[in-house]
Formats: C-alpha cells, sequence, structure tokens
C-alpha cells in the first residue's frame, strides 16, 4: 500500500457548518427531490496492503428533512461494478464525459478503465503519481500531482498527460515550488493548483496553452486543497485560518470576486468534492458521507457506510459525476447502510 508524502493533502479538517445534522427546513428543499450520480470510492481490505475501487449508483433523497435527524442516511450507494480481487487500484475521478474512471495503481502510475467491461488502460510509464487527479473538461487530458525531480528534496509538481497516453506528460507547474491538488475548469484549458514553498501556500491558476503564465488569487491565504466547480468557475477550497490553526470552506469564482467563507466547526476529512450540479459540496468524515449545501449551509448525512464490517474499509477518496451517459448493470447487490451518529 503506497503512502503520501503529504499526508495534510488526505487528511484535511472540515466541517459541522453552524446549521448543524439538524438543520431547519427551508423554501428550497420543501419539496422531495431524487438525485442520482455515478459514485466511486477507494476501499482498503484490513491487514492486508491492497486497495481498490467500488463503482456505482449514489441515489440521494434531498428533502429538507433527509440525513439532517443524524441517523438516517439520505443516500444509497448500489454497487455496480469493483476492482476488488481484479487490480489494486485507489484515488478514483470519474470523467465528466462518459463512463471512465481514472486511478492510481500499485505501480504509482496513472490507468483509466470502463466500470463495465474492467479492462485497465495504462496511461503513464514512468511516474510516481499521488493524491490528486484531474480530467479536463473535454476528457481528452488528465493532470495530476508527482514527482518532478528526487523526492527526497520534496520535487512534486502538476503535470498534464493525454488520456489516451500519447506523448510524454508535460510539467505545468513552476519549478523548484512544490505543488499539489490539481483540478480543472469546467470549460477551457484553465485549472487550479495549490503551491507549497517554505510553509507558505497559493492557491494558483494557469492554463495548459500557457503554462509558463500563472494567476494567484490572493484572496485566500493559506489554501490546502481546492477543487473547480464542474458547471461554472467557482473554486471550493479548504484554507488554513492561521489564527485558530483550524481549516475553513471558501468558496470563491476564478477572478477573485464571490468570496464566501462558510462557519465550521472541525474534525477530520478525507476528501472532498463538488455535487455535479454545483448546488452542494460532499466531504468525507470518517465512516460518513456529507453534503454541505451551498444555498442554506445546512449539512446533511448522505451516506453512512464508507467502512463495511466484512473485512475492508475506506480511506475517504471519492468521486461524483453525472448520470447523463451512463447505464450501469447489476453486477453487485447494493448495501444496507448502517446509522451511526457521528
Amino acid at each position: 500500500m503506497r503512502i503520501s508524502p503529504r499526508p495534510i493533502l488526505l487528511i484535511a479538517i472540515v466541517v459541522l457548518v453552524s446549521a448543524g445534522l439538524h438543520g431547519q427546513t427551508t423554501g428550497a428543499h420543501a419539496q422531495a427531490q431524487t438525485e442520482t450520480w455515478r459514485f466511486a470510492l477507494t476501499r482498503r481490505i484490513d491487514d492486508y496492503p491492497t486497495s481498490f475501487i467500488d463503482v456505482g449508483v449514489l441515489t440521494c433523497d434531498t428533502s429538507s428533512t433527509a440525513g439532517q435527524s443524524g441517523d438516517t442516511p439520505a443516500c444509497t450507494f448500489q454497487v455496480t461494478a469493483s476492482t476488488r480481487d481484479r487490480f489494486y487500484a485507489e484515488n478514483p475521478m470519474l470523467t465528466p464525459i462518459d463512463n471512465r474512471l481514472a486511478y492510481v495503481g500499485e505501480d504509482g502510475q496513472l490507468y483509466s478503465v470502463n466500470p463495465i467491461d474492467m479492462q485497465p488502460f495504462q496511461i503513464t510509464q514512468d511516474e510516481s503519481i499521488y493524491i490528486g487527479t484531474a480530467w479536463s473538461a473535454d476528457g481528452q487530458w488528465l493532470l495530476f500531482d508527482g514527482a518532478v525531480g528526487p523526492i527526497s528534496n520534496g520535487n512534486l509538481g502538476i503535470k498534464a498527460v493525454r488520456s489516451d497516453g500519447s506523448g510524454d506528460p508535460l510539467i505545468v507547474s513552476p519549478a523548484g515550488i512544490d505543488a499539489g491538488s490539481p483540478s480543472w475548469s469546467s470549460s477551457g484549458d484553465e485549472f487550479a493548483y495549490i503551491t507549497f514553498n517554505s510553509g507558505d501556500s497559493e492557491l494558483v491558476l494557469s492554463r495548459l496553452s500557457e503554462p509558463g503564465i500563472t494567476r494567484v488569487l490572493t484572496e485566500v491565504n493559506s489554501p490546502v486543497r481546492v477543487r473547480w466547480s464542474p458547471v461554472d468557475d467557482r473554486l471550493a477550497v479548504l484554507n488554513l485560518n492561521e489564527q485558530t490553526s483550524g481549516l475553513e470552506l471558501i468558496t470563491i469564482n476564478s477572478d477573485g470576486s464571490g468570496y464566501r467563507e462558510y462557519p465550521t466547526t472541525f474534525s477530520e476529512i478525507s476528501d472532498l468534492e463538488w455535487a455535479p450540479d454545483g448546488s452542494a459540496i460532499f466531504f468525507s468524515f470518517v465512516n460518513f458521507l456529507f453534503r454541505l449545501d451551498l444555498d442554506t449551509g445546512t449539512v446533511t448525512m448522505v451516506y453512512a457506510n464508507l467502512n463495511q464490517a466484512n473485512g475492508y474499509r475506506s480511506d475517504g477518496t471519492f468521486s461524483l459525476a453525472r448520470m447523463d451517459t451512463v447505464a450501469p448493470t447489476a453486477t453487485a447487490t447494493g448495501e444496507p447502510a448502517p446509522s451511526p451518529t457521528p
């Protein structure tokens, strides 16, 4: 099992917004509504050095009370395919345009797979990939964070590679500065990432067509993780509050406008992702998946079974995508979700 050299990106802090798990009913969610998305989740087998990815359908009740009682999850996860007993896989990222899944293999290389035929395709050949992967909106490119020099010197940077594996990966972050957490915009070739230099961090934007030209969003002081909205120019950022030494959740437009800070009480979180429609942010916390509604600030528990009792658990890394082009087959049974209170 590979261990990341940069745990601050895997174990960030986030969440229980002041509205809490017992949020009030609002007009925006007075009507029951069902949303269905593709979902991929990394899991690990206890006491055995392997990881696998479960892929399937996340079906969510977005009514005003679903998930807010603290004991009834608002979503169910129907597993339709899994890499378990097939091949090692971790850090999933679903493509925005079709049914492919990018992941990191046991050898530290980037792969993609169609969850229906489960035939891996190797994209990189000689890399050391860590946490982040991100598809371009057209599915032609992938960003990843990996070694750009001897790892002992902390040389971690952002690279771009064609999703068909052709050509050599391009280094698209500045030389001499560690970089991580890449995330691509919903249109064009612009992307965001975070640089780390002597204890300081910056939120940086660049373009694949102009990799030497960067733009820093100075409105965010100490970012540790960034995700770009799949539908517009908003960024979701985990930012270190230097006064409290905790992390705060921020949304901001890519031009620096629209800064919004969500009041939070902090605890450990493993991963962060936008809802495919841009209405909310999902995050994993221990054994649970939560959703922060960006309009109301309400937090709901959407899934309570990231870890399972039959010999494996999750590291919390996950991916969400639209169901537009997906016709999943029932290759695995659904999972009963327990109802613990975090």
